[in-house]
């Protein structure tokens, strides 16, 4: 899975919590009820539900990470909350509700804040990153060339990040290019009942040069470096 330090979330669910970290790797929890807290000693930091709408993660270093009730991004656990271990037994799919990152502070009391704006239509800001030095950084929704019959199924993703610098011009450093993943690339007893997924098939930099990525089943099996280095 792809993850970003900006794309770690915690998801609550009847059955407890599951912590994504930075690295896209889920780790399961146990619930807390307002004002309780959990010392996770194996991974290094303290989980505190700081209230209704925000835990707090402390690492052992000092700095802190804050996350707040976002709605528009609840969706489903597939394989329900046992299944989020894979050495174990998956069971039925369970809805979530997700924190996301909004605050990202060191031990001095600086750090990065991080806004996100769900109802962004294509080509508008999506998420925006600020640290407390004033360096400002925006992720735009993705302008799909061509949409499907109905829009809104039309999946909301990162088109492109901007530099915006203090005399208000725009450095565009990163484009994302993704495309539907075939029905021929599907199982054939589920082709027809699944969602349209969506895969990155290209990653464009500042210069010009390009990454590429090939799946199958919706699984990375190949990918071209900067350089042209092919991974299979």
């Amino acid at each position: 899975r792809w993850g970003t330090p900006f794309t770690a979330s915690i998801a609550v669910t009847g059955k407890g919590l599951v912590y994504v970290d930075d690295s896209g790797r889920p780790m399961m929890l146990p619930g807390l009820a307002p004002g309780a807290a959990f010392d996770n000693r194996k991974e290094g930091f303290t989980l505190t539900r700081s209230g209704e709408t925000e835990f707090i993660v402390e690492w052992r270093d000092g700095s802190t990470d804050k996350f707040v009730r976002t709605p528009s991004a609840d969706s489903w656990l597939p394989h329900g909350y046992e299944g989020v271990n894979a050495m174990r037994l998956g069971g039925e799919p369970l809805i979530a509700q997700r924190y996301t990152l909004s605050r990202v502070q060191g031990r001095d009391g600086r750090g990065i804040s991080i806004d996100r704006f769900p109802e962004a239509e294509p080509g508008q800001v999506l998420i925006r990153v600020r640290s407390d030095e004033g360096q400002l950084i925006e992720a735009m929704r993705d302008e799909p060339p061509q949409l499907s019959a109905d829009e809104s199924s039309e999946p909301i993703r990162i088109g492109r990040v901007e530099e915006v610098r203090s005399n208000g011009t725009r450095l565009c450093h990163v484009r994302y290019e993704y495309a539907a993943e075939a029905a021929a690339a599907l199982p054939r007893d589920c082709a027809g009942a699944l969602p349209t997924r969506y895969n990155l098939v290209r990653q464009t930099n500042l210069v010009g040069s390009e990454r590429r990525y090939e799946y199958r089943h919706h699984l990375l099996t190949s990918y071209t470096t900067y350089t042209g280095f092919a991974h299979i």
